[in-house]
C-alpha cells in the first residue's frame, strides 16, 4: 500500500481515533449532543498513550472528564505503533502528540 498524503493519512488517523474513543467512552447524564471537547494525547511509538489532558473544555465538567476516561481506557493505539514502524517521520510529526477533537457522532442510550 503507498503512504498516503499525510492530510490524508492524518485524518483516516483521526476518525480511527474517534472510533476508539467512542467504544471506550461511557457518556455522562449530562452529555448532550454536539458537545466538543478538545483534548492533547501524547504517545510514545509503542502506541502506548502517556498523557492526556483537556485543552479546549466542552463547559461541561463531566463530560471533559468522562473523555479522559475514554481515552486512559483505551491506554494504546496499535495503528499508531504500526505507523511509527513504517513512517517514524510522519509518526513523530503527527502523532507524538496531538490535539484531538472529540464530538460525539449520537448519544447512545
Amino acid at each position: 500500500s503507498e503512504i498516503l498524503d499525510s492530510a490524508e493519512q492524518t485524518s483516516s488517523y483521526a476518525e480511527l481515533i474517534q472510533a476508539l474513543v467512542e467504544q471506550n467512552w461511557s457518556p455522562p447524564p449530562t452529555a448532550r449532543n454536539g458537545m466538543v471537547a478538545v483534548v492533547k494525547i501524547e504517545t510514545v511509538p509503542t502506541g502506548d498513550i502517556v498523557n492526556q489532558y483537556i485543552v479546549e473544555s466542552s463547559g461541561n465538567p463531566a463530560f471533559d472528564r468522562s473523555v479522559i476516561t475514554a481515552i486512559a481506557r483505551l491506554g494504546k493505539i496499535d495503528e499508531l505503533a504500526d505507523l511509527a514502524r513504517e513512517n517514524m517521520s510522519a509518526y513523530e510529526g503527527n502523532f507524538r502528540s496531538f490535539r484531538f477533537k472529540f464530538a460525539p457522532t449520537e448519544l447512545r442510550r
